[in-house]
């Protein structure tokens, strides 16, 4: 296995909560498959594989691709307005009446913070100057710059895991359960290491009953079922 601690900046992002209309409401921290999509577009523009073929190789690439909880971050709605109606019309509008027509307005709700850290475990090593082609992480206004990889072997360590886990895993601890997607695109109940207070989220913690590793400021459980 090959263990990597991802840090990147982005001013907002978001990634909506399964189920949702568009992404009127959005997960706190990325999820699981949004981090593999992120991957799978990077080895794409790293010219590793063309178009859907880099999302089956990431998936199959990836054994955890988790958010880890390590700041604050707040989460606030947006309206915004486009023109969808010519991305679904693949046309112009003709005059300004039609042009009307094609724009609609929807809320989205997106994250800030500060940074977006994530512990990517991988079956073979992927090189760093790809992990740094990542460039979004959620919609298309969720552009984000990888700013630092941390690259070695975890340590054995203690105390409360600070990464997204399913839900199964969690014995107790400070966290907000969520539904989201898996690295291999299936629905899973994840225990996310956080907790509101205030419309501030911040780091809580996930007790596991497994031994636990340590990688930078990434705490998570031994073993690959988590």
């Amino acid at each position: 296995m090959h263990y990597y601690l991802i840090e990147a900046r982005a001013p907002l992002y978001s990634v909506k909560v399964v189920d949702v209309y568009q992404v009127a409401s959005a997960y706190p921290l990325p999820t699981p498959h949004a981090v593999v999509g992120a991957l799978g577009a990077a080895m794409a523009h790293a010219g590793m594989c063309r178009g859907s073929r880099c999302m089956k190789e990431a998936e199959g690439l990836v054994v955890a691709a988790r958010p880890a909880a390590v700041g604050e971050l707040a989460k606030f709605p947006a309206v915004l307005w486009r023109t969808r109606g010519v991305l679904e019309d693949k046309s112009l509008p003709a005059g300004l009446e039609d042009y009307a027509g094609a724009r609609d307005a929807m809320v989205r709700e997106y994250v800030y913070a500060h940074a977006v850290k994530i512990l990517l475990v991988t079956r073979e090593r992927v090189p760093q100057h790809v992990i740094r082609l990542v460039a979004r992480l959620g919609d298309s206004e969720s552009y984000v710059s990888v700013v630092d990889v941390l690259e070695g072997k975890p340590r054995e360590c203690g105390g409360l895991v600070n990464v997204a886990v399913r839900a199964a895993k969690a014995r107790r601890g400070s966290y907000t359960l969520y539904r989201a997607l898996d690295e291999r695109g299936n629905r899973e109940l994840f225990a996310y290491p956080l907790v509101e207070e205030g419309g501030v989220y911040r780091r809580g913690g996930v007790e596991v009953g497994s031994k636990v590793l340590c990688l930078g400021e990434a705490v998570f459980p031994e073993g690959d079922d988590w």
